[in-house]
């Protein structure tokens, strides 16, 4: 294939070129957004070049040059078909298709690759995080994981996080092996853009690592991409702020999804005080840092999330194109398809109204795509999207499990979702 015919091919994507995507048990998957449930392999028994080239990953290669759907990218494609969310897969192949051309045309019929380049990085070192957010698991944070064992079982928390019966509730690939780290170094000096999400990043020891090591090693023009529950901004006695003046390019996404009560609730450990106090203080120490918001679009905060967009930009703590969209499509009970069709028709009358309030701010009408895509993205996925009402009850049950434990109320949180109630009997 051509650059050309790669670029319009909907199915490929420059991720498996560049890319290998870990997770704190070892395993190996082709990017964040894929299927985790869909494991390409595991670095704890292989080393990466292994990995890379093993029959899964070589055949997916494959697929992508023969134009063939991938399963485990299905959200990638759901995405791009129902929204006008800019998705991972479009994202990387207009940054890398032309700069790692080559790899592709050097792929060997069986789709191996002799010279594995690790362009983009992606590796969740740990699932240390200091919240428990109600979109997220065990598998990728450790209070979750002890929360889990606690209302259930160990055994049944380590099945679930894919490790030994009793390691936990923190794991960490490099730590708990360390012959990763030492065959991932061979690749550090390849990067040009690494993106950081956790667990919680910022707590997590490989984070400072990594930055210890591209700036002993002068190469400070790593682009560094941050997902940050925006909690902190010291790790024992390291000030990020110092860290981040020394790198050109450093891009900061905070998962931020509502405000107040809400946020405290949706996401446990959240004091909502200190995430606008972060951001504060963010602007005055490193002003020049591009900041953003990326909130995921559930049933909890699909209400709210115009107000939370209004609250940060009249405030002077988000300037009103700086927000990153994701739609949640897994865990299913969550999605916001599955609400009944009179109040899809009132969020989607929400949603237009927001959509007015973002043209009304855009400079010209070349960029209204980007501005209004928060707003034009809800709107498609509800009209597209039939979804099932029959799963309003899981999502009631899997809130009242976590209330009963949490000695938290979902009602009190979230007053707009009462209509929820006559589904639940």
């Amino acid at each position: 294939m051509t650059k050309e015919e790669l670029k319009s091919n909907h199915v490929f994507c420059m991720m498996p070129w560049i890319h290998m995507h870990i997770w704190p048990n070892g395993n190996a998957l082709p990017c964040c957004i894929a299927d985790s449930n869909d494991v390409y392999g595991n670095v704890n028994d292989k080393t990466l070049k292994e990995v890379w080239n093993n029959e899964k990953f070589s055949t997916m290669r494959k697929k992508m040059l023969a134009g063939e759907e991938i399963e485990t990218c299905s959200r990638c494609y759901e995405l791009e078909k129902s929204t006008k969310i800019y998705t991972l897969r479009q994202s990387i192949n207009f940054d890398m298709i032309d700069k790692h051309f080559d790899l592709v045309q050097s792929t060997k019929e069986d789709g191996t690759l002799e010279n594995p380049r690790m362009a983009y990085m992606d590796i969740r070192f740990s699932n240390i995080c200091n919240m428990k957010c109600r979109t997220c698991g065990p598998e990728l944070s450790s209070t979750h994981a002890q929360e889990h064992a606690d209302m259930w079982s160990p055994k049944h928390t380590s099945d679930l996080m894919g490790v030994a019966e009793g390691q936990g509730p923190v794991i960490s690939v490099t730590q708990d092996n360390p012959h990763v780290w030492e065959d991932l170094e061979q690749y550090l000096m390849d990067v040009e853009e690494v993106y950081f999400a956790g667990g919680e990043i910022l707590i997590t020891e490989e984070h400072y690592k990594l930055l210890d090591y591209w700036i002993e090693h002068g190469k400070t023009d790593v682009r560094l991409r941050y997902t940050t529950n925006f909690s902190n901004f010291k790790f024992k006695k390291k000030s990020l702020f110092d860290y981040w003046k020394k790198f050109s390019d450093v891009n900061v996404a905070a998962s931020i999804d509502t405000f107040g009560h809400r946020a405290e609730y949706m996401r446990w450990g959240t004091v909502w005080k200190t995430i606008e106090d972060n951001r504060r203080q963010m602007i005055q120490e490193c002003p020049n840092i591009k900041f953003e918001i990326t909130p995921t679009i559930s049933i909890y905060n699909v209400y709210s999330w115009p107000d939370m967009h209004k609250r940060w930009y009249g405030r002077d703590l988000l300037n009103v194109a700086d927000v990153r969209f994701n739609i949640l499509t897994d865990p299913i009970f969550m999605r916001i398809d599955n609400i009944p069709p009179n109040q899809k028709e009132e969020l989607i009358k929400l949603y237009q109204r927001y959509y007015n309030w973002l043209e009304s701010l855009c400079p010209d009408d070349s960029q209204l795509q980007h501005y209004t895509r928060p707003a034009s993205s809800v709107i498609d996925f509800l009209t597209k999207n039939e979804g099932d009402m029959s799963l309003l009850k899981e999502f009631f049950l899997f809130n009242h499990e976590l209330d009963q434990y949490r000695k938290e109320d979902f009602w009190e949180a979230y007053p707009e979702l009462n209509w929820l109630r006559s589904y639940v009997d």
